[in-house]
């Protein structure tokens, strides 16, 4: 019975994928109910978990071609997307509980994460989790701090000269 439905979600989500509106309807009344119990569940707050879901659907409107690259079951894939953008909503309203994932940089730093983990745990394909690498990289470069451009790094004074300091 559990196979069927999930052979059933994930030609719905092809269907979708295709941008069929039956489809799309019939995957929400097939899947609603339980990833709002989801979000209800993470925020503990009916209508900032109605709001998550109505992004988790657009989302799946505009992703669902990703799901099969994602490595995940259709329905797991759905509860993947639901329980991010709870988390995410928690974290952007600094809501109580908000629990802060590392990013994918100190994922892979700190946790010795490979490339297809951070792209299913954040519900991305391969591609796209290369490329939000990319852009963490590209942003963590942007904000380090660049030496003066009035002195030459191998002529940059010394601690005590800087502070004024004669031996």
């Amino acid at each position: 019975m559990q196979d069927r439905r999930q052979t059933e979600t994930g030609n719905l989500l092809s269907r979708v994928a295709g941008g069929d509106r039956a489809a799309f309807d019939q995957l929400y009344q097939r899947t609603s109910a339980q990833l709002h119990a989801l979000g209800v569940s993470i925020l503990k707050d009916r209508p900032a978990a109605e709001d998550a879901l109505e992004q988790v659907f657009l989302r799946i409107w505009s992703e669902a071609g990703q799901q099969p690259d994602s490595g995940l079951s259709p329905m797991a894939w759905l509860v993947v997307l639901t329980r991010d953008m709870a988390v995410a909503r928690m974290e952007a309203e600094g809501l109580p509980g908000a629990v802060t994932r590392p990013s994918a940089i100190e994922a892979i730093w700190l946790e010795g994460a490979t490339l297809p983990a951070l792209a299913r745990r954040d519900g991305f394909v391969a591609d796209g989790m290369r490329a939000r690498i990319r852009a963490e990289l590209a942003q963590m470069a942007g904000t380090q701090a660049a030496p003066p451009s009035d002195v030459a790094p191998d002529k940059a004074p010394q601690p005590e000269q800087a502070e004024g300091r004669d031996e």
